[in-house]
Protein backbone atom coordinates (compact mmCIF):
# COMPACT_ATOMS: atom_id res chain seq x y z
CA UNK A 1 0.00 0.00 0.00
CA UNK A 2 1.39 3.24 -1.12
CA UNK A 3 1.50 6.11 1.65
CA UNK A 4 0.14 9.31 0.45
CA UNK A 5 0.83 12.49 2.03
CA UNK A 6 -0.08 16.09 1.10
CA UNK A 7 1.70 19.15 3.06
CA UNK A 8 -1.23 21.54 1.35
CA UNK A 9 -4.48 22.22 3.45
CA UNK A 10 -8.23 22.42 2.23
CA UNK A 11 -8.68 25.45 -0.06
CA UNK A 12 -11.97 27.42 -0.92
CA UNK A 13 -12.87 28.04 -4.82
CA UNK A 14 -13.96 31.13 -5.72
CA UNK A 15 -17.52 30.04 -8.04
CA UNK A 16 -19.82 32.87 -7.21
CA UNK A 17 -19.69 34.12 -10.35
CA UNK A 18 -20.50 30.76 -12.11
CA UNK A 19 -21.44 27.97 -10.25
CA UNK A 20 -22.65 25.47 -12.97
CA UNK A 21 -21.50 21.83 -12.12
CA UNK A 22 -19.15 22.25 -15.16
CA UNK A 23 -17.46 25.06 -13.60
CA UNK A 24 -17.27 23.76 -9.98
CA UNK A 25 -15.84 20.40 -11.90
CA UNK A 26 -13.74 21.66 -13.40
CA UNK A 27 -12.06 23.79 -10.46
CA UNK A 28 -11.92 20.41 -8.36
CA UNK A 29 -10.41 18.77 -11.34
CA UNK A 30 -7.39 21.41 -11.39
CA UNK A 31 -7.38 22.02 -7.54
CA UNK A 32 -7.26 18.88 -6.24
CA UNK A 33 -3.62 17.31 -8.34
CA UNK A 34 -1.89 20.81 -6.73
CA UNK A 35 -2.87 19.50 -3.71
CA UNK A 36 -0.66 16.32 -4.42
CA UNK A 37 -3.86 14.22 -4.75
CA UNK A 38 -3.83 11.33 -7.51
CA UNK A 39 -7.54 11.50 -8.62
CA UNK A 40 -7.03 8.04 -10.05
CA UNK A 41 -7.63 6.87 -6.53
CA UNK A 42 -10.36 8.59 -5.97
CA UNK A 43 -13.52 5.91 -5.07
CA UNK A 44 -16.26 8.16 -4.02
CA UNK A 45 -17.71 12.14 -3.76
CA UNK A 46 -20.23 13.02 -1.41
CA UNK A 47 -22.33 16.39 -2.25
CA UNK A 48 -25.50 17.60 -1.63
CA UNK A 49 -28.47 17.51 -3.57
CA UNK A 50 -28.40 20.55 -5.91
CA UNK A 51 -28.88 19.54 -9.53
CA UNK A 52 -25.42 21.14 -9.91
CA UNK A 53 -23.62 18.74 -7.89
CA UNK A 54 -25.85 15.58 -8.55
CA UNK A 55 -27.28 16.28 -11.26
CA UNK A 56 -27.00 13.55 -13.41
CA UNK A 57 -26.05 15.06 -17.08
CA UNK A 58 -24.05 18.54 -15.53
CA UNK A 59 -23.50 17.71 -12.24
CA UNK A 60 -20.38 17.90 -10.39
CA UNK A 61 -20.63 13.89 -9.44
CA UNK A 62 -21.43 12.65 -12.75
CA UNK A 63 -18.63 14.99 -15.11
CA UNK A 64 -16.54 13.34 -12.57
CA UNK A 65 -17.35 10.04 -12.49
CA UNK A 66 -17.21 10.31 -16.19
CA UNK A 67 -13.35 10.92 -16.27
CA UNK A 68 -12.90 8.76 -12.69
CA UNK A 69 -15.14 5.95 -12.98
CA UNK A 70 -14.12 4.95 -9.74
CA UNK A 71 -14.86 8.11 -8.17
CA UNK A 72 -19.08 6.99 -7.42
CA UNK A 73 -20.68 9.96 -6.35
CA UNK A 74 -23.38 9.76 -3.10
CA UNK A 75 -25.84 12.25 -1.67
CA UNK A 76 -24.28 13.73 1.85
CA UNK A 77 -25.25 11.33 4.52
CA UNK A 78 -26.10 14.16 6.87
CA UNK A 79 -28.77 15.74 4.48
CA UNK A 80 -30.47 12.43 4.26
CA UNK A 81 -30.78 12.53 8.14
CA UNK A 82 -31.58 15.48 8.43
CA UNK A 83 -34.52 14.67 5.84
CA UNK A 84 -35.65 11.59 7.56
CA UNK A 85 -35.40 13.06 10.82
CA UNK A 86 -37.92 15.65 9.36
CA UNK A 87 -40.54 13.04 7.62
CA UNK A 88 -40.02 10.81 10.25
CA UNK A 89 -40.87 13.30 13.64
CA UNK A 90 -44.14 14.10 14.75
CA UNK A 91 -43.04 16.78 17.07
CA UNK A 92 -43.97 20.50 15.52
CA UNK A 93 -40.96 22.31 17.01
CA UNK A 94 -38.18 19.16 15.86
CA UNK A 95 -39.91 19.38 12.37
CA UNK A 96 -39.53 23.02 12.79
CA UNK A 97 -35.75 23.16 13.88
CA UNK A 98 -34.67 20.56 11.20
CA UNK A 99 -36.41 22.77 8.67
CA UNK A 100 -34.45 25.82 9.70
CA UNK A 101 -31.12 24.18 10.12
CA UNK A 102 -32.06 22.66 6.72
CA UNK A 103 -31.68 25.81 4.42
Amino acid sequence: MRNIQSTQKVDFIEVSEDTSGERISNELLKLLPEMGLDLNLMRSQCYDGAGNMTGHLKGVGPRIQRIYPKALHFWCTAHQLNRCIVAAANIPCVRNMMGTADK
